[in-house]
Parts: structure tokens; sequence; C-alpha cells
């Protein structure tokens, strides 16, 4: 009985969310006189509850507000499919990594958000492909310096320790040969020529015939673009339900990983041991290294 009581309340809090979304998301709408914007969007869900750091995520055709997803049209519903539950974040333990499965060209660009938690600073990689001896493309911290690599030229920002106890949101874009850092810094490249055959990897680095050393880090979104198109939009979650993933494995109920909405398809640990993560209610898992 106590158990179908909480049910019921958490359902019941679930359909209050979604009806206060609606109502925001119809609000910008009239505010824009039919046309739906970023701003009036995060400016009505403020007010609808309450809180002044609502940001929506933008997405494909649309954005995203908790477990929703807003179309351009006004349209609102799930993120993800059932048999799929979003997280918080995922948390790699250090030897858990993710194949996106795309390689990267001159006009590919990627955002994450993201918090490293490894304690000692290293040539740690939090994603990207690289030739051995050559081009790199990829977020990395090297010796006390956020580092973003991009056609054999790099560009750094010093960081402190204290940095590591907070989300940073970290992009590269690659259309206007630039390489973003933080949303703060900016570099002009030279060279135009990137010539990476190999796909990107997350939660590492991709060096062509093995992986370079990974990361202890909690990653809450990622993102990547081909000329401003978004090609990869990865929601941190586990499996409801035994699942396929995008490699054809049947993988069980609880399977943590990363759901692309773009292709719809779930990405899984191709390391080793299993990744953490935590809900929004707090519940956290720890990851494990076997």
């Amino acid at each position: 009985m106590l158990q179908k009581t909480t049910t019921a309340k958490e359902e019941n809090e679930k359909a209050k969310e979604l009806e206060l979304i609606k109502l925001a998301v119809g609000a910008a709408k009239i505010a824009g006189e039919g046309t739906i914007t970023k701003d009036t969007l995060n400016s009505e869900l403020r007010n609808n509850f309450n809180d002044n750091g609502i940001t929506v995520e933008e997405i494909q055709d649309g954005w995203s507000y908790k477990s929703y997803k807003i179309d351009k049209d006004g349209k609102v519903g799930k993120l993800l499919p059932d048999e799929y539950q979003q997280v918080e974040y995922i948390e790699s333990s250090g030897t858990q990594w993710i194949n996106t499965k795309r390689n990267p060209s001159n006009y590919t660009g990627m955002k994450m958000i993201v918090s490293h938690i490894t304690t000692e600073f290293a040539d740690i990689n939090f994603t990207g492909a690289r030739i051995r001896g050559g081009n790199r493309f990829a977020f990395c911290i090297y010796q006390y310096e956020y580092i973003c690599y991009g056609y054999g030229e790099f560009y750094s920002n010093n960081i402190s320790k204290i940095d590591m106890e907070y989300k940073n949101v970290l992009a590269l874009n690659y259309k206007n040969n630039r390489l973003m850092l933080c949303n703060t810094s900016n570099y002009q490249l030279n060279n135009t020529n990137l010539g990476i055959n190999y796909p990107i990897y997350l939660f590492t680095q991709n060096s062509s015939t093995d992986i370079n050393t990974g990361i202890g880090m909690k990653v809450y979104n990622f993102e990547i673009t081909e000329e401003s198109n978004i090609v990869r939009s990865f929601i941190p979650c586990y499996s409801t339900t035994t699942v396929t993933d995008v490699d054809g494995i049947e993988r069980p109920k609880g399977t943590i990983g990363m759901y692309d909405t773009v292709e719809g398809k779930f990405y899984t640990n191709q390391g080793t041991g299993t990744f953490g993560y935590e809900t929004e209610d707090g519940t956290y898992v720890e990851p494990t290294n076997n």
C-alpha cells in the first residue's frame, strides 16, 4: 500500500510538471506571435516553476527540458522512449568509454557538459580522435590546462583544482575554423586539413590503434554537429527492460549508457566495468572498474 501511495504521488507530480511545461510552451508561442524562441521559452518556464536558473538545451528540431522534448511547433513529448530512463549524468571511473561511430571532419563540432573528478592532473582525455604523432580532434587536460585540439593545433586555458567541482561547458566549432573553450575563449586556426579517419570516443580518446588514458568524469550531455546539423545528441540513461544497442547486441534491464535522440540508438560501454549514474532525485550508483 505504501509503495502504491508513493507511485501515485510521483505520477501526480509528473503530471503537474508536464502541465506546467505545456502552459509555458503555449505562453512562449503567444509571446512570439506563433514562433517559439529559446529566450521566450526559458522565460515562461522560469515563471511557471519559479526558478530563474532554468535553461533549455537545444536539440534537433527543438529543445529539451528535464525528460521532455519541446518541438519548435510547440509539441511536448518524452525525450526518450519508454525503454529508457533518463538520469542526471553517467560517470566513468576511467575504464569505461563509448564509441560514437562518427569520424571528425573539417566541419565537425562537439559540445559537452562535463565534470571531471580525477584527483590528480595528468594527460587525461574527455573525448576525441587522433592520429599518433599527427592531428587530433579532442578535449583533454594536461598539467593544469584545459586543451582542445584541432588540425594539429591547440588552444588551452589554465585551470585550478577547484574547477573539478563544477560542471563545465566545452565546445569546439570547426565550421568557422575556430576552437571555443568553456564558452569564453576563441582561437583562430590556420591549418584547414584534419584528415582523421577514426571515430570519436567519449570518456577517452581514440588513438587509431588503441585508446588513451581515460578519465574519471561525469557527462551530463554530449553533442556532435556536422556543418551545424546535429548528428549525435547523447542523453545519459539506463534501460528499463531488455534492449538492443547500436551494435545489435541484446542488453539486459539496467544497462547504463547514452541514448542518441537523432538516430534513436543506444550506445553502451566499450571498456571494462560499468558506468555509474545519478538520478534527478539524488539516487547515486557508483561506477565499477571490473
